[in-house]
Order: C-alpha cells, then sequence, then structure tokens
C-alpha cells in the first residue's frame, strides 16, 4: 500500500483505496502513452478537454484487454490486428460495459472509434453501434431543494467546500467547468464575480455568481495564502487537496459526496442512479430558480452554457446586459438565510426608491398636465369673449343717415 504523502501544508494524506479509475490511469502510466508516436500523434487532433476524457476512456479499454486472448501491450498493437480480432475485441467490451447507461457506454467508444478512424484500422462499425444498450428515460432529472443545499453548507467545514457548494448553487457551471478555472478566469463585477468558463476553447461563455458566494471565493483564496500557497493568475480557483493542480474534475464530485454523506441527505435510488444528480442537481436548482424569476429563456441558456440550437448560436447577449439580468435573481440564488433577509430588505429599498421616484415623476406629470389644462382654458374663455363681442356688434341697430331734404320735410 503506498505510504501517506504530507501535501504543501504539512498535513498527513492517507491515499484511498484503488477504484477502476485509478486502476485505468495506472495502466495509461505504465503503457507511457505519451511516448507512444500512434498515441501522440492521435490525440493531438482533439481538444485539450477532449483529450483528457478520452485518454482515460482509452485506457479502460486497454485494461480490459489484459484478460481477453488478444491483450494489448503497446497501443501500438492495436494498429497490427487484424479486422476480425478488433472486432471480437471491441464485441467483448461492449458486452463487458452493456450494463452502463447508453450515453456513458458511448463516450466509452467514442474514443476507441476516434482511435481506430485516425489510424484507419479497419472494424465493423454497424456490428458494434448495434452493441450499445437500449436507451431508457433517466433519472437525476430533478433539483436539489433551497433546504437541501443550506444544510450541505451548514455541514461544511472548510472554506474550499463552502466557497464550491455556493458557486455550483448560483452560477450554473458543470464540474468540468469549475475544474477548469483559474484565478484569471474571474473578472469582479459589483460585488459579485464574472466567469469565463472554458476559456479559450469553442465551448467558452461566461456567467456570474452572487456577493455571498464572491465572498466565499475570497475567503477561500485567502485562506489558501495564510497557508503558504503563492496565488497567481494561472493558480487553478479550485485546488486538489495535495495543494497541487490534479484532477479536479473527480475531487468536485468527491467533496460533494462527502458532504451529502456528513449532512446525511437522503436521495431516492432509481436503477443505478439518483433522482437527484450529485453535481448536476445544483445546476438544475439554478436553472429552476432562474425560471422562477421569470428571466427570459435565451438569458436563462447563455448563463447556464447551452447553445439552444439557432437562438443559443445566434443571440449575442452582452456581457453588462446579461449581468443586469443576472442581478435580478440573485435574491433566488442566494443561499444562506441571513443574506437572503438582507436581499430582500435591499430590494424593498430598491423598490421604494423606484417607487417614490415613479411617484414623483407622476406627480410632475399629472401637474404639467394641470397647467397645460389651465392654460387651455383660459384660451377657450379668451376665444370666448371675443366672439360674444362680435355678436354684439352685429345686433346693434345701424344709425340712418339724416340729409338736408329731411329737414326740410
Amino acid at each position: 500500500m503506498e505510504k501517506p504523502r504530507i501535501n504543501n501544508s504539512g498535513v498527513k494524506i492517507t491515499p484511498r483505496k484503488s477504484t477502476a479509475l485509478s486502476k485505468a490511469y495506472n495502466v495509461g502510466k505504465y503503457m507511457n502513452l505519451k511516448e507512444c508516436r500512434e498515441y501522440r500523434v492521435w490525440i493531438s487532433t482533439v481538444s485539450d478537454q477532449s483529450a483528457k476524457m478520452y485518454t482515460r476512456c482509452f485506457s479502460y479499454f486497454i485494461k480490459f484487454s489484459q484478460g481477453t486472448k488478444t491483450p494489448i501491450n503497446l497501443v501500438s498493437d492495436l494498429n497490427k490486428m487484424s479486422k476480425e480480432k478488433v472486432n471480437m475485441l471491441l464485441e467483448d467490451y461492449m458486452l463487458s460495459i452493456r450494463h452502463k447507461k447508453h450515453g456513458t457506454v458511448r463516450l466509452y467508444l467514442a474514443a476507441i472509434e476516434s482511435y481506430l478512424k485516425y489510424h484507419e484500422i479497419p472494424y465493423s462499425e454497424r456490428k458494434i453501434i448495434k452493441l450499445l444498450p437500449i436507451k431508457k428515460k433517466l433519472a437525476g432529472s430533478e433539483a436539489y431543494e433551497l433546504e437541501t443545499i443550506q444544510k450541505m453548507y451548514r455541514v461544511a467545514t472548510t472554506p474550499r467546500a463552502k466557497m464550491v457548494i455556493l458557486l455550483l448553487a448560483c452560477s450554473a457551471m458543470r464540474r468540468g467547468g469549475i475544474a477548469d478555472l483559474k484565478i484569471k478566469d474571474m473578472k469582479p463585477m459589483e460585488d459579485c464575480y464574472m466567469f469565463i468558463v472554458h476559456s479559450g476553447e469553442i465551448e467558452e461563455y461566461f456567467t456570474f455568481c452572487t456577493p455571498e458566494c464572491r465572498k466565499a471565493i475570497d475567503d477561500y483564496i485567502a485562506y489558501r495564502e495564510e497557508r503558504g500557497e503563492r496565488i497567481t493568475p494561472e493558480s487553478p480557483l479550485f485546488q486538489t487537496r495535495s495543494g497541487e493542480s490534479g484532477d479536479t474534475r473527480y475531487m468536485v464530485s468527491s467533496t460533494i459526496e462527502g458532504i451529502l454523506k456528513k449532512a446525511k441527505i437522503q436521495r431516492e435510488k432509481i436503477g443505478n442512479r439518483y433522482t437527484i444528480s450529485e453535481v448536476h442537481g445544483f445546476r438544475k436548482f439554478t436553472s429552476t430558480q432562474m425560471n422562477n424569476a421569470d428571466l427570459g429563456s435565451n438569458k436563462i441558456e447563455k448563463i447556464s452554457g447551452r447553445k439552444n440550437n439557432l437562438k443559443g448560436r445566434y443571440y449575442d447577449a452582452r456581457q453588462k446586459e446579461l449581468f443586469e439580468e443576472y442581478k435580478t435573481v440573485i435574491p433566488y440564488l442566494t443561499i444562506l438565510e441571513v443574506n437572503r433577509q438582507k436581499s430582500v430588505i435591499k430590494d424593498l429599498k430598491n423598490k421604494t426608491v423606484v417607487d417614490e421616484v415613479a411617484i414623483s415623476k407622476e406627480v410632475a406629470n399629472l401637474s404639467q398636465k394641470l397647467q397645460d389644462a389651465l392654460q387651455e382654458i383660459e384660451g377657450l374663455k379668451r376665444i370666448l369673449i371675443l366672439t360674444e363681442n362680435e355678436l354684439l356688434i352685429q345686433k346693434k341697430p345701424v344709425s340712418k343717415t339724416v340729409t338736408f331734404a329731411d329737414t326740410l320735410t
């Protein structure tokens, strides 16, 4: 068993029991994938994020082959196999993972197919596709309740755990988005932060966090600095326990998993999945709250980093415009009760000020209308007087002119 390690803060770390994931990484390390030319050429054709996932999935396949009649001892062995052997190996592998959900198996297969197609290794694609498990209605579509998230926060004991709970609950970020974040990807906006998620990649988008989450982030960074860590723009926002950057994607999951157990939160299980996903349940909470706040669907899609078909691709919401919309849902995304009350009071004050301004404007408007009406009445009075005078002149008898002849008579 591996000996306990000491992290940068002097804390002893006891290694966890070996898992399928760690075994897969050990296989990849043992085979020196990066030193294999076939691997290096192929993996350079995909994005950095896909490279991590494909390497992991490819390692699962290699690990499985060790127990078959055609073990892959070097990656290049796969290039030398006949079509029949490749098909047989793939069929056996697909049958071994057929119990998993359709999306998972499709991802595992995507990595292998990517390698095979790049190196033009022949295999029967149609036959292998038919071995995919049948799609079923999946669990995990429900969102966390506010009370559940509050309970999770109460049992969180570290600044990192508190930060990740609040960040997941208010930003709609996926765990991969948090895992990739660096300090330079955060931009202050008033008393919040704006985040550039998947910066520099085709999936790049921006989202925001609430004031209480910003405070939790600042506290977490200050905590790391107090323990001797030098924070730079390139430093990851979410740090592993060892104090070194690692597979933070799964560290996010393990953090939430530990908090759920500590809080004794029970989730209903259907088959192999829970009705509320461990991490994705936060994302659904955020979307639900934004929808309850009557935020436009296109804006929700933008903040959540969804493409939303053509609307998502062509709807260009500017940062400031979207932030103004996000501010309207901050009261809905605030988790701590004390902050929720402050947010309500602040919102009421803002509404009072707005109402007072609106009333003042309305009074001024009515006063102006009254002045206009009085002036119009005065004008009508003048017109009436002039009209009456004209009528009197017309009714007055005309005096008869007296001539010299009239005097003689």
